[in-house]
């Protein structure tokens, strides 16, 4: 609660992080190249809005975004990210 997570990135890193009252609580990086894609998908529904979980892809292994945002924001954020990726 209270948390606001970035997606912030240049041709050699990608990084993640997750702010509370404009301080870094967490940051995870990865080289760019080792960043294949983002994926949403159906986690459930509330009051009749699809609910999706992103994670983005990084290596064999996923990096959770987001658990429980509304579908079309989700939709709006992978289309954001695999612009940037190219």
């Amino acid at each position: 609660m209270g948390q606001d997570g970035r997606i912030k990135g240049n041709s050699a890193e990608i990084s993640l992080r997750t702010y509370q009252r404009g301080l870094v609580m967490k940051d995870r990086s990865f080289a760019r190249n080792a960043v294949t894609d983002i994926r949403a998908f159906t986690s459930g529904s509330s009051n009749g809005k699809q609910m999706k979980r992103t994670e983005l892809i990084v290596g064999d292994k996923t990096e959770k975004l987001s658990s429980w945002v509304d579908g079309d924001e989700a939709n709006e954020l992978v289309s954001q990210v695999r612009a940037a990726l190219g």
